[in-house]
Order: structure tokens, then C-alpha cells, then sequence
């Protein structure tokens, strides 16, 4: 009797214990996250944190995103503490086959042709460019006598015009413009990204210049190490792209390095429509750029400089400090309105009267000014101010050029390959 009440209670526990078991499976299942769609994120919030969900790089929603290239990158928007796992997305338009090993370095991995908004038929190239787009500048010349603001009968400043490198070359059958960009021998692999990026379309696929529009790097050659000299030789045998003059490369000697690279333009490039001048951390949109100076309004001939205007108000003159002037160079306490000095064109017959003009003034050691503001008082040169080259004082400058809304940008220590790729790959909208 005992043993046929257990044999009863055992039969009813056993698919008891079966459903229970089916029960507790389920509910284990349902709170584990299906791993391949989901990757857990941390996101500081003040002084809490929560846990969500971010899609995974493991399984994209569309299969064509699927590409060997592909990797994951940490990027970081606003506050240090907003971090989340997102996608590196490679461009869109960049047409298959067209980046070329550079035939003599191997360094070099990438040659990339100019894929501009302009040949987007659907875009306004200007579109977000705000208008109106040039400016005349003028001088508040109170407290400044302009009995200063001339040429000596006799020269006073000595411009070197010999060159250990000096490319002639590249002015040759039809440059109608060319960027002139200081540089220093350290910064090969900055010179390298340029010309694989925003000065791409300067070159063929052989690196030599052919276009309209060439670009030269210009150094000094005093105090250089044999080292340094067998380098920049080799970067000349192999970009063709390298001018070394005879002056020592100090920061004190921008402006002479500058009167050194005008002179050399005016003499190796006479033809040239215009000269733009781009420091090392500046990026340019080149097409943007032309499209642009289509719209000044100057005449053939005219002597002008075109940037974007440093002060609002008269800049002061350093007397001490890495910009000091000494007062016996410089004897007023402002100078005359000038532009930006990481990015600024000049005429064609402006350079030409520039070079003409240097040995017959003082070197005034702050180049920008000196060149853009002192010399256009100097020469009646006319200062054209445009918000489409860059302002260093606003923290949006990358942002801007990207979307075609400044034409040039300083960018600092940001990446320009990125810049050039999202650049390439910016899709036609109205800012």
C-alpha cells in the first residue's frame, strides 16, 4: 500500500518537474541579449550611468555595408564622458580603382583625383557660401603717419635670390595659379597627406603638375644638417614640388621667407592669374576656391590681396614676445588692416609689383601683416576681406569647410584625409 502511494506521487512530480524545467529555460532565454545585434554601451550620465543598446559592427543592417575595410573606432562627441561605439563609414563616391602606389616611395599609398561639388550638376557650388562674398577694406589711419608708408629711393632690405632647390618647372605650360606653402624639413609626412588630399588634383598620376594650378613648398636652407639637405633633395627627385632658398628658416624670418617666395613666383611664374599662400595646418577646397574668384569683381591687371580680415578693430604691434617689432622697423603702435596669415591670395601683377618693391622697404618681421597690410598701404594694393577663408578665432572651422562654407580652414592637429574623404563624399544640402 506504502509503495503504491509513492509510485502514484512520483508519477504526478515527474512532468511537474519536466513543465517546471521548459518554464525556467524560457525565462533564462528571454533575458539573455541576442549577442551578434547587440553590443552593451556605458554612457556616463553625470553621476550615473545606464546601459543601452548601440547596434553592432558585427551585424550590419544592410549587407552591401559589409566591407573587408571596415573597422570599429571609438569617437567622442561633447563631454569626455559621452563615449559610444560607432562606425567608421568609408565614402561613398570614391570610384574603385582609383588610388595609385606612388611609383618611387612606398610610403606613399593613396593619389586621389578631385571629385568636387562642382561636377555635382545638381549643386550650387557657393550655395553655403555667405554672401556677400567680398569686402573692401579700409584704414582708420588716425595716429599714423603715412609719410612712413613709401618706397626708398635706395635699397634697405636684402632679398636672397639664390637656390640650392629651385623647380623651376613648375610654372611651366600654363599655371594660371599656384599655392605657395612654407614648410620646414620635419614635416614630410604633413607635406605627403597635402598632396594626397585637398592637393590631389594638382597632380597626375606620375606627380608631376600639369593643370592650371600647381603648388610649391618652399624652406630655407641655413642651418640645415647634410641629413637634412639629402632629404629634401630626395623629396625634390621624387614630388618635383621643393624650393630651398639661401636664408636662415627662423620663425623671426617669415616675412623674409615670404618676400624670398613672391620673389621666386614672380620670377619662375610671370604668367600666373594669382598666388595663394596656405600654411602647413591649412586645408583648401581648391575647386571651391576657383569657383569663388569667378564671382570678384576686379579687372584684369588690378593689384589685390583677398582673405579674410584679421581684426575688426586696428591690431596693436608687439614689442616683446615671439611677434615683437622692434620699434625701429615699425614705429606706430597699430598696424593697417590685414588678413589672416594661414591662407591668402594675391594677384598675379600684385606679386609682380611686390617682388619689384621688397629691397626698397624694411622687412617688417610679422608676415601677415606686413605683407597684406603694410605693403597694400605701400602700393595701393586693394584688400579684399571674404568670411570664406578661415577664422582661427572660431571653433566650427572644419565643420565649415566640409560643407562647403569657408574654402579654406585651419585644422590643426585633425586628420585631412578624413576631412578630404567626408569632403568628397558631402552630399548636396543647404546649410
Amino acid at each position: 500500500m506504502v509503495f503504491t502511494k509513492r509510485k502514484t506521487i512520483l508519477m504526478l512530480l515527474i512532468p511537474l518537474t519536466i513543465c517546471m524545467f521548459v518554464m525556467i529555460k524560457l525565462q533564462t532565454v528571454s533575458l539573455v541579449p541576442s549577442w551578434p545585434n547587440t553590443i552593451p554601451v556605458v554612457r556616463s550620465l553625470g553621476s550615473q550611468f545606464s546601459l543601452e543598446r548601440s547596434p553592432s559592427r558585427f551585424s550590419p543592417k544592410n549587407p552591401e555595408d559589409i566591407m573587408p575595410s571596415k573597422k570599429a573606432h571609438i569617437s567622442v562627441s561633447g563631454a569626455p564622458s559621452s563615449l559610444k561605439l560607432t562606425q567608421k563609414k568609408q565614402p561613398q563616391n570614391l570610384s574603385k580603382g582609383s588610388a595609385k602606389d606612388h611609383p618611387k616611395l612606398t610610403t606613399v599609398t593613396t593619389k586621389s583625383s578631385q571629385n568636387s561639388l562642382a561636377n555635382k550638376p545638381s549643386c550650387s557650388p557657393l550655395q553655403n557660401v555667405t554672401k556677400p562674398y567680398f569686402f573692401y577694406v579700409t584704414d582708420d589711419m588716425s595716429g599714423i603717419n603715412r609719410t612712413f608708408f613709401k618706397l626708398s629711393d635706395t635699397k634697405v632690405s636684402e632679398i636672397p635670390m639664390v637656390f640650392l632647390s629651385s623647380a623651376t618647372h613648375i610654372c611651366s605650360q600654363g599655371a594660371r595659379t599656384i599655392f605657395v606653402v612654407p614648410s620646414v624639413v620635419a614635416s614630410f609626412e604633413d607635406r605627403l597627406e597635402i598632396r594626397q588630399t585637398w592637393a590631389s588634383g594638382l597632380y597626375d598620376e606620375n606627380w608631376e603638375q600639369t593643370s592650371e594650378r600647381r603648388i610649391a613648398f618652399f624652406f630655407g636652407s641655413s642651418g640645415l644638417s647634410a641629413t637634412d639637405m639629402a632629404e629634401l633633395w630626395y623629396e625634390s627627385d621624387t614630388f618635383g614640388d621643393i624650393v630651398v632658398g639661401d636664408f636662415h628658416d627662423t620663425y623671426a624670418n617669415l616675412s623674409l621667407k615670404m618676400a624670398v617666395t613672391i620673389s621666386w613666383v614672380a620670377k619662375y611664374c610671370p604668367n600666373i592669374d594669382a598666388m595663394v599662400k596656405v600654411d602647413m595646418d591649412t586645408f583648401v577646397n581648391v575647386d571651391l576656391l576657383s569657383t569663388l574668384l569667378k564671382e570678384l569683381p576686379v579687372e584684369a591687371g588690378l593689384n589685390y590681396v583677398l582673405g579674410h580680415r584679421y581684426n575688426d578693430d586696428r591690431s596693436p604691434v608687439m614689442r616683446e614676445g615671439v611677434w615683437s617689432v622692434p620699434q625701429d622697423v615699425y614705429p606706430f603702435d597699430f598696424y593697417p588692416q590685414y588678413l589672416f596669415g594661414h591662407s591668402y591670395l594675391v594677384s598675379g601683377s600684385a606679386v609682380t609689383l611686390l617682388a619689384k618693391s621688397f629691397p626698397y622697404f624694411p622687412i617688417v618681421p610679422n608676415e601677415d601683416a606686413f605683407v597684406t597690410g603694410i605693403m597694400s598701404l605701400v602700393l595701393n594694393n586693394t584688400r579684399f576681406d571674404t568670411l570664406a577663408f578661415g577664422d582661427t578665432t572660431e571653433l566650427d572651422e572644419v565643420w565649415k569647410i566640409e560643407n562647403g562654407i569657408s574654402v579654406t580652414a585651419v585644422v590643426y592637429y585633425e586628420n585631412r584625409k578624413q576631412i578630404w574623404h567626408r569632403i568628397k563624399s558631402r552630399q548636396c544640402k543647404l546649410i
